[in-house]
């Protein structure tokens, strides 16, 4: 059994398969591989704290999605009420154009769903993850990784390479299913399995300078008290 180890105040995340620890692919490129000038740009425009409050409430949205995602497809329905309650009105507009970006794609690909959200672990290159989608689409097995953000990162290719990896040696394909975006359909499937290795190569260029400054990298042990008091002051 892997179990899934989260810090948010270190920002860090981890893998647990009962013997080791693992960093997760995102941690690793989030706190090793280089942001893009475009990044650099919008952090300057709209300041770091603002920037910071951007990436939470993108974050929540993107697990939301995720989530709904998961329960579409194992036959559950989602409220559009629901959402409209839990989230202002341009994020609520946000997850359902992604919620039915998926439908709709699911409408055209027709893909066969093999395995959902589940984690995967590579013990030779020392990485984990999660996996949001293995299916298959005209015979052809892919490993999927839905993003909802604006544009599609360097680091994303990276990292569904990464997973491509562990989970069968790049022998599936991989894709990125881009929803909610700015295309008429709403969606991109973008199917990089022509270049799965050499983005593996980059991912794994990235994992080595990682290892290199986090050597035998594990979760962090310190802890803090409940409740902060001064007992003795004499």
């Amino acid at each position: 059994m892997i179990k899934q180890i989260t810090n948010y105040e270190f920002d860090s995340r981890f893998y647990y398969d009962q013997e080791d620890y693992y960093p997760s692919v995102t941690y690793i490129l989030s706190s090793t591989f280089p942001s893009g000038k475009g990044l650099t740009n919008w952090l300057g425009d709209v300041g770091n704290k603002r920037a910071d409050e951007i990436k939470v409430e993108a974050g929540e949205e993107g697990t939301f999605v995720h989530d709904a995602i998961l329960k579409m497809v194992s036959g559950k329905e989602i409220s559009s009420a629901d959402i409209s309650q839990k989230f202002r009105p341009e994020r609520s507009l946000k997850i359902k154009r992604c919620l039915q970006a998926f439908l709709d794609w699911n409408d055209e690909a027709k893909p066969e769903f093999t395995k959902c959200e589940y984690s995967t672990i590579s013990k030779e290159f020392r990485y984990a993850g999660t996996i949001d989608l293995k299916c298959k689409i005209d015979g052809k097995t892919f490993i999927v990784d839905y993003k909802t953000s604006r544009s599609i990162q360097d680091s994303a290719r990276l990292q569904i390479a990464a997973y491509g990896k562990s989970d069968n040696n790049l022998k599936d394909g991989i894709a990125i299913l881009h929803l909610g975006n700015t295309t008429k359909k709403k969606f991109s499937f973008l199917d990089y399995t022509d270049k799965k290795t050499e983005l593996f190569d980059k991912f794994r260029l990235t994992n080595r300078l990682f290892q290199e400054l986090n050597p035998n990298a594990r979760p962090s042990e310190e802890v803090f008290p409940d409740k902060f008091k001064i007992i003795n002051n004499k």
